[in-house]
Order: C-alpha cells, then sequence, then structure tokens
C-alpha cells in the first residue's frame, strides 16, 4: 500500500534526511581516504597521487592503498589482517552508498519503508532493498564507526 499526502511527506523527508546524513559521512571518510593516499611514503609521491587520484571514487582509492598496505605490512600481520577487515567492511558501505544514490526510490510504503532499486529498469540483475528511517540510521552509526577505525588504524599502522 502507498501513501499519499502529509504522511508520504513525512516518510520522505525521514528517509531524505538520513540519505543527507549518510552522504555527509561518506564524504568525509572519502576525504579522510584521499589524504592517506597522497601521504603515504611521507608525501614524497603526493603531485602524481593527487593528479592520478583527483578525481577517482572510493572504489580505486581502496584498491590503491590495499596494494600500499601489502607493501608495508608482511601477509598476516596484524597490521595487514587490521586494514584487510577495513577494507571489507568499507566496500560493503561504498556498495550501499552507491545503490543508495543510483538507485530508484519508491513512493513511501506502509507507514515507514521505501525501496531503492538499483540496476537499470531492463536488467535482471537488478536489486531491490526496503529501507526505514532506523535502517538508515544504522548504514551512517556504521560510517561513522568506520570514520574512527580508520583513524586509529592511520595512528596505529601508518601507510
Amino acid at each position: 500500500m502507498m501513501l499519499f499526502g502529509d504522511e508520504a511527506e513525512r516518510v520522505e523527508s525521514a528517509i531524505a534526511e538520513r540519505l543527507g546524513l549518510l552522504l555527509f559521512a561518506y564524504s568525509r571518510l572519502d576525504v579522510s581516504l584521499g589524504l592517506q593516499l597522497v601521504w603515504t611514503d611521507g608525501a614524497k609521491e603526493l603531485p602524481g597521487l593527487t593528479h592520478r587520484y583527483n578525481n577517482q571514487g572510493v572504489g580505486p582509492r581502496i584498491e590503491f592503498l590495499r596494494k600500499r598496505v601489502a607493501t608495508v605490512y608482511a601477509p598476516g600481520s596484524e597490521g595487514a589482517r587490521e586494514y584487510a577487515d577495513f577494507f571489507d567492511e568499507l566496500d560493503a558501505l561504498r556498495q550501499i552508498r552507491n545503490d543508495l544514490v543510483h538507485g530508484r526510490w519508491s513512493p513511501p510504503l506502509d507507514g515507514e519503508r521505501m525501496a531503492c532499486v538499483a540496476g537499470l529498469p531492463t536488467s535482471d540483475d537488478q536489486r531491490e532493498t526496503y529501507y526505514t528511517p532506523a535502517l538508515l540510521d544504522e548504514v551512517v552509526q556504521r560510517l561513522h564507526r568506520v570514520s574512527t577505525w580508520h583513524d586509529r588504524l592511520r595512528d596505529r599502522w601508518p601507510l
């Protein structure tokens, strides 16, 4: 059942507010990753890395940092494991963010939910996920935890 009128506006506004919070949190994390990337190896490659990754998204930045971790920390070492776990969680959040930003949103459904459909309308690989404000709050909290985790990684395991 779709909602209409004031109730639909209330649900849309609640979802939109959470999406905005999510984008701000993701953006701050993206900046932090970018700064870590260009300052690797004591910023010896800062101009070149800045030019190369200036218009790249988080995916290519993660891949660069994964490779960098592999050159700094031995496979299976504590630093390598912590970064691997961090990158796995970050990659999962990156996929959620991409779906939320690039997906199509349904009108509000049954009081709290909206569907986000990712993928082309003609694709057999479309993914439909239902979100509530509370579920999006959880995603925002995951982003905050990952940002804090990233801060600790940079301090404890510099690249």
